[in-house]
């Protein structure tokens, strides 16, 4: 009876290519890491959206808005009073703007804003009460990869809400609204 006390080569190949296929089933695939990139735009925009509500309410006779520009695929907090000029992130000091795309921070590389519906201009704006100034609910809608994520604030509450939807460039609003560009 011989005694074996080593690996064959053919061993030690086997478990490699095993490893190998584990290997690749387990990375995620580009598209979804793409449209993780979209569900992270909109829970940073809800983020932003409480921030500003919750800003607008502690400090009345200062309300902020969000304004959103679809052509630059950016947004920023701003006074509503100079809604050009963005307030100063209360952590960074820097202004208080969102950049999506290429010239976005890493993780938002591939996500546009697609459309908006800010009922009829390009700001949405809190009150003192932390209301909006909409009739209806303000719509924004991100896109990364084949995914389409449409974020809604209710008007009375300021409450957000996103959905996600299959990817259709411009598409957003609700239904009789027609998607308004921003600038």
């Amino acid at each position: 009876m011989t005694i074996r006390s080593a690996f064959t080569y053919i061993e030690i190949m086997i478990v490699i290519v095993i490893l190998a296929i584990l290997t690749i089933a387990a990375l995620p695939g580009r598209e979804s890491t793409i449209q993780a990139e979209g569900e992270r735009a909109t829970v940073v925009f809800e983020a932003d959206v409480d921030y500003a509500r919750s800003r607008s309410i502690a400090r009345p006779d200062s309300p902020i808005g969000i304004k959103v520009a679809v052509s630059n695929n950016k947004y920023w907090l701003a006074p509503v009073a100079t809604p050009d000029t963005p307030i100063a992130h209360p952590r960074t000091g820097q202004p208080y703007v969102r950049q999506f795309g290429a010239t976005g921070p890493d993780g938002l590389k591939n996500v546009q804003i697609t459309a908006i519906d800010l009922g009829g201009d390009d700001i949405l704006k809190f009150d003192a009460l932390g209301g909006t100034d909409q009739q209806t609910s303000a719509v924004v809608q991100f896109e990364a990869g084949s995914a389409a994520y449409e974020t809604k604030v209710s008007p009375a509450a300021g409450n957000v809400t996103t959905a996600r939807k299959e990817a259709q460039a411009g598409q957003c609003g609700q239904p009789g609204q027609p998607a308004q560009q921003g600038q």
